[in-house]
């Protein structure tokens, strides 16, 4: 039988071939992953894990991993893949067999009859392939075949080009293998390299494909520097060396490109054949290196200024423009080729992807006898010898040393295996040898594959059920590379992870359920899992259980913090000298020694977060008619009208849809003090300008800042995400922006809804409905204290060192007032400030602070030492809806509720309902415990005393800043109207000892002075009209009482003790500030009056 002409050996025709570049240009995996675990199991929802992979059977996964303290199973379905993190490695197999279902076997043929093929491997033993399942057989090792086929990724290097070394990074593995041991990258500018040796005579093979037209560089470079270059510049193949050839176009929608070179180094002959087997370009010029100068390459073709394909006009323009810059990038590269450009690729074969993926399919390089093919046929079925021709024969059987074939005509001729190169049996494989899913693809490192069905895995031999044997098929997986789960049904692992607890363990994040199966430990079951397994205690570990539905706005009458970190939530029932008397739900303890405590704060009732339901919602501005609310959550505001929650600012949600009013604006006021519009706060801004929304935050004037818009006309859905620190904005799910507070943008919990003149549109009416909003379990509102109060609390004078103020109780709007608690019950705080103990109820505090005494270096000393003493043990700590946190050591998970101790708590018994969260290690602290902690004293410096009481104010000679404050009789005080009078302001307030004794002599000596000359207003800080009238009325005392609920103008005019006096002269100028009591300091001010009114 006459050999006959060169043919293709490996060209792609199956349907699987010629979908491989799209199907697996998402699934490929990369081959060499860092990690500490030996493997990797993988959910479908993109969640994994590190461990073992210990069995497999009845479609179910064995998992070992030191997260939990014993093997768990999981459900196939819900899976999508099992990595092992194996070094790619090459086969020692004498041939590769290619199957119908697109496996890859490697193996040494022992036998060819009409119904098997007879293969023995190292991997599976000896097995008997169907051979109607046969697509090819590929010899993996000859003489003179520097590269008989494509295995794997072994010996494969990956670099990126010197002009494009930020490309991606260095180290990353971006060239991958898919089925059928093929080579694939996504992204552009990255070189992969194979160090072999280019014979003096060598014939290439190679087939690349894409998902777009194909971008690359292919070059077979010697060690003498003699190279030759296939590659696309813009539509053209180019042939280059020292000529410089172009071969084909490539049309818009081509995808793959076949080809086939032949080059002789020594006389420079170099031939290319296209995939139909025709010639298309040679050349006898040497194309190598040498010392004459290298003559400039061909220009590529210019085309003419001709109407673009797209036509004329705009489109034509700018696709005229697109051409016109691809060309001049073909001519850039030209440019730099002809410069001579440093020469970085190393010696072998480089493979350099220009486009967004490539994907090597198919790669053959083996010696040439310098004789061109006639032609190149892909004719099946053919058998190939290692000389370089083939004979358009079938196999008809074979043993382990000689392979019969049959040509045309029916002759039969015997082959010895080491002469034949493949054997190509069918054109087209048989859709019934299609494995039908589901299925389990079988990764190994040296590129062999197999598609089946996993019947079990046993010490670490996978049993498959397969289309191409009869009978199961066994495999040693211990070069296994990773396994592919795939045809499974998409519902099983379709789960809304909202409704699943969440575990973040060693930074891997796993959603299921959690388990209190009655141990000392928690148990866990991941999604599809068969059981719940028990938690290992190693490790940094947290669970965060599921919100179904909206969460109960839970509240505890009182939050006790701790100096070791606890936060015991329950109520106060008494304070002393020595120790916090409590009751809670979850300790034993009821008794708390003071030194333990770091603060306590108070909540008030939960939100109602039904719409608008709240009893805190109120009208601020206009009537009835200027605000409307239609059901729960509908609110429609007029011009003028405005709608507030002095406290709503304790949610992390707020979800409203802003409808379409024309050209209409609403601002919305968050994280106001109570409801005052004059506090700072952030002001978000939201906007329908005719076929637009915008959003941005509030400037100056009407303005906002870095509009986000979005073109709509019709109802838009917001969302208002809200953390300790941040705010972020999202309409219809998207992200719009993320706002970072500072201070200067928040006063309190308030809450202001209103319409706003945007770009001079002036206001104009609003609506909003399907208002809502979330309270996340364990929020806490954060306790606002004003910073310059807390600095002057913190100070304290040299003369109080021996006894320095040990308490502090914050007021809702900042305030606060220091002393010692000398008692308090559930509804009094008895607090000594100065030389006075005054009654606060208990509904004005809303926190306690122990302050912390300043400590010399010998107690700094004894207090390090104390801290080195071994801490209790604690296992768990269980973070608790209503903001308690619990370091314990857990005894019990039970089905109900946590048991557990703690050496000062005692006996803990906390409800399963009530945790939200379980952490291994101490949480950090969240907002309101940063506030509250580390409140430590300084002592001020030793005080100049002024020579003149009441001379020393910064405050003094400036005008006075106007206000205008309501009165307890009708009507306001407004500062700007008494210009030319004195007025004289004295802060005050009915709990307020030391102002209980200046008001009687401050008011005999102001009543002789004429009011039409002198007004003296007291000026009641934070307290409600009944009870200042009450208590004036019980005295029986007269004068004017101004009220300034938010104390924002005692904060103007530098109040930070009462009782506070002001004087201001008939210019406006603030003339005298003084602070406290002291006995005949009426007369004096008194006798001030006097000159003023005498000037």
């Amino acid at each position: 039988m006459k050999p006959a002409c060169r043919c293709w050996p490996w060209h792609s025709t199956t349907a699987s071939c010629r979908s491989m570049n799209v199907k697996h240009l998402i699934t490929a995996l990369v081959l060499v992953v860092g990690t500490a675990h030996a493997s990797e199991l993988h959910w479908q929802n993109g969640e994994w894990i590190g461990g073992d992979f210990v069995g497999a059977d009845a479609g179910h996964v064995m998992w070992r991993t030191p997260m939990f303290s014993e093997n768990f199973q999981v459900d196939m379905r819900v899976l999508k893949r099992v990595n092992r993190f194996k070094t790619d490695a090459k086969t020692e197999e004498a041939f590769s067999i290619r199957l119908a279902d697109g496996s890859r076997l490697y193996g040494t043929i022992t036998g060819l009859n009409a119904q098997t093929l007879s293969v023995k491997s190292a991997r599976f033993g000896s097995i008997q392939v169907l051979r109607d399942t046969v697509v090819s057989v590929q010899r993996l090792k000859a003489a003179g075949l520097p590269l008989p086929a494509l295995t794997g990724t072994h010996g494969w290097t990956e670099s990126v080009p010197q002009n494009m070394e930020n490309a991606a990074p260095k180290k990353a593995k971006l060239w991958r293998m898919v089925p059928g041991a093929a080579l694939q990258q996504v992204g552009w500018n990255r070189r992969t390299s194979l160090p072999i040796e280019v014979p003096q005579q060598v014939e290439m093979q190679f087939t690349l494909s894409s998902s777009v037209r194909p971008e690359f560089k292919i070059e077979l470079k010697a060690p003498d520097k003699e190279r030759v270059t296939v590659e696309t510049w813009v539509d053209d193949v180019v042939l280059q060396g020292r000529v410089f050839e172009s071969v084909q176009k490539l049309s818009d929608d081509a995808r793959r490109v076949t080809l086939s070179l032949f080059w002789n180094r020594e006389t420079g002959q170099c031939a290319i054949y296209g995939a139909d087997g025709k010639k298309l370009a040679e050349t006898r010029k040497p194309p190598v290196d040498d010392a004459e100068p290298a003559p400039a390459p061909k220009p590529a073709e210019k085309k003419p200024a001709a109407a673009p394909a797209g036509g004329g006009g705009l489109f034509g323009a700018l696709l005229g423009l697109v051409q016109g810059a691809a060309q001049a990038r073909a001519d850039a590269v030209e440019k730099a080729r002809s410069a001579g450009d440093a020469d970085t690729s190393p010696t072998g074969l480089n493979l350099l992807n220009k486009g967004p993926d490539l994907t090597l399919e198919a790669l053959r390089i083996r010696e040439w006898d310098g004789k061109l093919p006639t032609d190149i046929t892909d004719a099946r079925p053919r058998v190939e010898l290692t000389d370089g021709h083939y004979l358009k024969a079938k196999a008809v059987r074979a043993d382990a040393t000689t392979l019969t074939v049959q040509d045309q005509n029916g002759k039969e001729t015997s082959l010895p295996w080491g002469k034949v190169l493949a054997v190509e049996m069918v054109t087209t494989p048989s859709p019934f040898f299609q494995a039908a899913p589901p299925l389990t693809e079988m990764w190994f490192t040296d590129g062999e594959w197999i598609n089946g069905t996993m019947q079990q895995m046993r010490n670490n031999v996978a049993t498959f059920k397969t289309t191409f044997s009869a009978t199961p098929v066994s495999f040693n997986i211990s070069a296994l590379h990773h396994l592919e789960f795939k045809g499974f049904d998409a519902r099983a692992g379709d789960f809304n992870l909202a409704k699943y607890d969440t575990l973040n363990i060693n930074k891997s994040v796993l959603h299921g359920t959690l388990d209190a199966g009655g141990e000392a430990q928690p148990r866990w079951q991941p999604i599809g899992a068969l059981k719940p397994v028990v938690m290992s205690s190693a490790g940094e570990m947290e669970i965060t259980r599921a919100v179904t539905g909206q969460p109960a706005a839970t509240r505890s009458e009182a939050l006790f913090y701790l100096q070791e970190g606890d936060v015991i939530p329950g109520k106060l029932r008494a304070i002393d000298a020595k120790q916090v008397d409590l009751e809670s739900d979850v300790v034993a303890v009821k008794h708390l020694p003071a030194e333990e405590l770091q603060a306590i704060q108070f909540g008030g009732a939960s939100l109602n977060l039904d719409g608008f339901e709240d009893p805190g919602w109120q009208r601020l501005r206009g009537g009835s008619e200027q605000v409307e609310r239609k059901g729960k959550a509908e609110l429609r505001l007029d011009v003028g009208g405005s709608y507030g929650h002095p406290s709503f600012m304790q949610v992390n949600e707020i979800k409203f849809t802003l409808l379409n009013s024309g050209f209409s604006a609403l601002r919305m006021r968050l994280y106001c003090d109570g409801v005052n519009p004059a506090a700072p706060s952030t002001n978000l801004l939201f906007g329908h300008m005719g076929s637009e929304v915008c959003f941005g935050l509030e400037t100056n004037g009407d303005q906002m800042d870095r509009q986000f818009r979005l073109r709509s006309t019709g109802p838009m859905p917001v969302r208002i995400a809200l953390t300790d620190n941040t705010v972020e904005v999202f309409f219809k799910g998207v992200s719009a922006r993320k706002i970072v507070l500072n201070p200067k943008m928040r006063s309190g919990s308030g809450i202001i809804i209103e319409p706003f003149n945007l770009w001079g549109n002036g206001e104009r009416a609003v609506k909003i409905n399907a208002f809502s909003a979330r309270i996340a379990p364990g929020r806490v509102a954060v306790p606002i204290v004003d910073a310059r109060a807390k600095e002057h609390a913190l100070t304290v004078p040299r003369f109080r060192k021996e006894d320095p103020p040990r308490h502090a109780l914050l007021a809702a709007n900042g305030d606060l007032l220091r002393g010692v608690i000398e008692a308090a019950t559930a509804e009094h705080f008895a607090i000594r400030s100065g030389m006075e103990t005054i009654q606060v109820p208990r509904d004005r505090v809303k926190a306690a602070v122990w302050l912390i005494k300043p400590a010399d270096a010998v107690s700094a000393a004894f207090e390090a030492i104390d801290k080195e003493s071994e801490p209790p043990l604690i296992t768990h700590w269980l973070l608790l809806s209503n903001g308690g946190r619990l370091g314990l050591k857990v005894t019990l998970f039970a089905g109900d509720a946590v048991f557990g101790t703690s050496p000062l708590l005692g006996e803990c018994h906390v409800p399963l309902s009530q945790i939200y969260k379980i952490r291994s290690t101490a949480p950090p602290d969240n907002a309101a415990m940063a506030a509250l902690r580390e409140w430590k004293l300084k002592f001020a410096p030793e005080p100049v005393l002024p020579e003149s009481g009441g001379q020393s104010s910064p405050l003094l000679n400036q005008d006075a800043k106007p206000f205008k404050l309501p009165l307890l009789a009708g009507g306001d005080f407004d500062l700007a109207n008494e210009k030319g009078k004195v007025i004289v302001l004295d802060f005050w307030a009915t709990w307020c000892g030391p102002c209980i004794k200046a008001l009687p002599e401050l008011i005999d000596q102001m009543s002789p002075f004429d009011p039409k000359k002198v007004r003296f207003i007291g000026v009641n800080q934070a307290e409600d009209k009944a009870t200042v009238k009450t208590f004036l009325e019980t005295r029986g005392w007269k004068f004017e009482v101004a009220f300034d609920a938010n104390q924002r103008v005692g904060q103007t005019f530098g109040v930070e003790g009462i009782p506070h006096t002001v004087i201001i002269g008939p210019d406006g100028k603030i003339v005298y500030v003084k602070s406290g009591y002291e006995p005949g300091a009426a007369k004096e001010i008194a006798e001030l009056v006097k000159k003023l009114l005498e000037k």
